[in-house]
Order: structure tokens, then sequence, then C-alpha cells
């Protein structure tokens, strides 16, 4: 019996050192592929940009962007100003909104998204991004801070990484912009925002 015992445990140490084996290979091989999806994406991008709002779509904008080893991926010029569409308040019926004003004034800058991670299938990475949007509007002579707050329920693959052709494809939404008055600590939600806008970024590595 106790030669039966031992034999017995003998085989589950065994089974549970291959077991751990092949969970601490499968995590490497992850990682592995992990590490060179992340590698395969670096570099710089050249495509096109569209974005839309309510019932209208607008398509075909030059855009290029970077994406390091930091995860970050710097869109050179977004176009600031097509948060104007956001607002309802335009002017075409009644009287323009002094937000949907300075927005129209907002300069291209900088935007930077951070890669948070991303699920791997076979040749396709699908990303979860979180796109800092921060700038400068003026209104009424007073310059402001603006942040755009984005939508965090889009589906899998809306924002995604091809290795086969190094495509890169990103989506997202603003839904909300908040005033920051940096000077005395405030902030405010900008109610005639009224209208989330999309936006469609692709492009390939150069």
């Amino acid at each position: 019996m106790k030669k039966i015992m031992n034999a017995a445990a003998t085989a589950i140490c065994l089974f549970a050192m291959a077991w751990t084996a092949v969970s601490c290979s499968s995590d490497d091989n992850h990682q592995n592929s992990a590490d060179q999806m992340l590698k395969n994406m670096l570099g710089s991008y050249e495509g096109t940009l569209g974005f839309s709002y309510s019932t209208s779509t607008v398509s075909g904008w030059t855009t290029s962007w970077k994406v390091d080893e930091m995860r970050i991926i710097t869109i050179d010029k977004f176009p600031y100003r097509t948060l104007a569409n956001g607002v309802s308040k335009d002017g075409s019926t009644g009287t323009e909104s002094p937000l949907h004003a300075a927005l129209l004034k907002a300069q291209d800058a900088p935007l930077k998204v951070v890669i948070k991670g991303f699920g791997l299938s076979d040749s396709n990475a699908s990303l979860t991004i979180i796109p800092q949007i921060k700038f400068n509007v003026t209104i009424d002579g007073d310059t402001y801070e603006m942040k755009g707050y984005i939508t965090d329920n889009k589906p899998m693959f809306s924002s995604r990484y091809t290795m086969s052709n190094s495509e890169m494809v990103l989506e997202f939404t603003v839904e909300k912009l908040v005033k920051v008055n940096n000077a005395h600590g405030t902030s405010e939600v900008q109610k005639d925002f009224d209208r989330p806008v999309t936006y469609y970024l692709k492009a390939n590595k150069k």
C-alpha cells in the first residue's frame, strides 16, 4: 500500500510539474507574440481620417502618425476644429453657440493616443486605446483648455493592427467636452456639445 501511495504521489508531482511547464510555456509564447506584435507596430504611418456626427459622414482627409516604444500613437496634426460638428447650435437656424464659433477656430495640433492593451488573434491585434484629447480655444477673449471624453463601449477590433499589411485602424467617439480654466482651477461641461463625433482613421506603415 505504501508503494502504491508513493507511486501515486510521484505521478501527481510529475503531472503538476508538466502542467506548470505547459502553463509557463503558454504564457511565454503569448508574451513573445505580444512583444513581436508591438515591435511590428512601431514606426510611421500615412493614411486617411474621417468622422461622423448625427446622420452625416465626412471622409478622405489625409493624416499621419507615429507609434513609439512607449505604446503611444502621436497623430501629427489632428483637426480639432472638426469637433464643432458636435454642436447643433451652429447658426444655420437661430443663434450660433459661442462654443461652435470657438471650435471652428481651433488649430490643428498633435493628439496622443495611448495603447492600453491588445488582444491577439492570428496576425491581428485588437487595440484598446485612450485618446488624450486636450487643446486650447478662445471664448470671449479668454483662452481655455478643452478636454474631450471618450465613450468606452466600442466593439472588439474597432481599433486594430494587421501584421500582414502593417495596417492600423483607430476608431473613437468624443461624447463630452469640458472647458478647463487652469488659472482658477475650475471646469465646466459644455452642454452645447450635444452630438457625439466619431473618428475613423486608417493608415499603413511607411
